[in-house]
């Protein structure tokens, strides 16, 4: 009897954690898919972009091709205007009167070549209003906020890089000093600062401007530069930081950190 028991134990055991081993699994695909549908979509808005911007680059290049013949079309009316007038000018033998262009013919020519001059100067400008047009249009963005990637994030060196190709550091320090994050040309950047001696431990400082800083034990300073076609908050750029801040050296559940925007 004792022995059925046992048996009967073990088997309700081995069906238990069978179950439990399922539970495991499927919230592991249901996380999995997850994920992979959020990479999903941010892939294809990326490609999406890249296909606006590839679509962009060769119109630009279309017309600066045309607007290349069309400058050599000006020049070659040019030189027949010059060759016209320089016939008309030119005094010739009365045996050779056919070599000669009447005053007649010459106005009938020249108004030709204004008519024509004057189309191209047209397509031209038409040219340079589409260019400007291609120049000034609104780059499509890829919308970030950070409580939508943060689970990304893992609490190791390099975290927040590893998990985003738009998110790139550049002059991390510990050292006291000046710092400016200037921008570059494509890409808006950030300084960030943790632990420092003028806004205090667990606080972290985003800016865009010229900051002299001094850091406590664990502060540091790293410059972040995002792509333009990513639209992101400061704020939410200071909250990604704090998120792996506290996963990489400390609960950030029992001890959050504070983001300052631009103090």
């Amino acid at each position: 009897m004792t022995q059925r028991n046992s048996s009967t134990n073990w088997f309700f055991r081995l069906i238990g954690a069978s179950a439990f081993a399922g539970i495991i699994a499927l919230i592991a695909l249901v996380s999995q898919l997850t994920s992979s549908r959020g990479d999903e979509a941010a892939s294809k808005t990326q490609e999406a972009y890249q296909a606006i911007q590839i679509a962009q680059q060769q119109t630009q290049i279309a017309l600066a091709g045309e607007q290349n013949q069309l400058q050599s079309q000006q020049l070659t009316l040019v030189a027949q205007q010059i060759s016209i007038e320089g016939q008309l000018l030119t005094p010739v033998a009365s045996e050779n009167s056919n070599f000669s262009l009447t005053t007649t013919a010459f106005f009938i020519q020249a108004t030709q070549i204004e008519v024509t001059s004057q189309a191209i100067a047209t397509r031209q400008r038409d040219i340079e209003t589409t260019q400007t047009a291609i120049a000034v249009q609104p780059t499509p963005s890829i919308v970030i906020r950070a409580d939508d990637v943060i689970d990304e994030i893992k609490g190791v060196d390099n975290g927040v890089p590893n998990a985003f190709a738009w998110w790139r550091e550049y002059d991390s320090t510990s050292n006291r000093g000046e710092f400016t994050p200037t921008s570059s040309t494509g890409d808006t950047c950030y300084g960030l600062a943790w632990n420092t001696r003028q806004y205090g431990y667990h606080r972290l400082v985003v800016f865009q401007n010229t900051m002299s800083l001094t850091f406590e034990d664990g502060g540091a300073y790293t410059k972040v530069c995002i792509p333009d076609y990513v639209a992101i908050s400061a704020e939410d750029i200071g909250k990604i930081q704090a998120d792996w801040l506290g996963k990489r050296y400390g609960d950030i559940k029992n001890r959050p950190w504070e983001v300052i925007v631009n103090p």
